[in-house]
């Protein structure tokens, strides 16, 4: 019984791992951001799902479930602010 338990337990472990592993690759993602730029408006009560939403349908964001869940988990999905948005390069 105490065998099966530890067995259990390291693969919970394990699959845990590989769990965090993969969001961490995905989270450091880079934005696919076009050539020609991209300009982002964030309107008044606009939520952080339906800015990620709108990045995502444009293509920037691959993932916008992980920038959402983030904002929650942290807090920040509710210090979105309205205005227009450019990426800075930094090339």
């Amino acid at each position: 019984m105490m065998r099966r338990f530890l067995l259990l337990s390291l693969l919970l472990v394990v699959i845990a791992t590989l769990a965090a592993k993969e969001i961490l690759r995905l989270w450091e993602e880079p934005l696919r951001i076009p050539q020609n730029g991209y300009r982002f408006t964030v309107a008044a009560g606009d939520t952080l799902r339906g800015v990620s939403r709108r990045l995502a349908a444009d293509g920037v964001l691959s993932h916008p479930r992980l920038l959402t869940l983030y904002g929650r988990a942290t807090g920040l999905d509710q210090q979105i602010k309205q205005g227009e948005y450019a990426p800075v390069s930094y090339t």
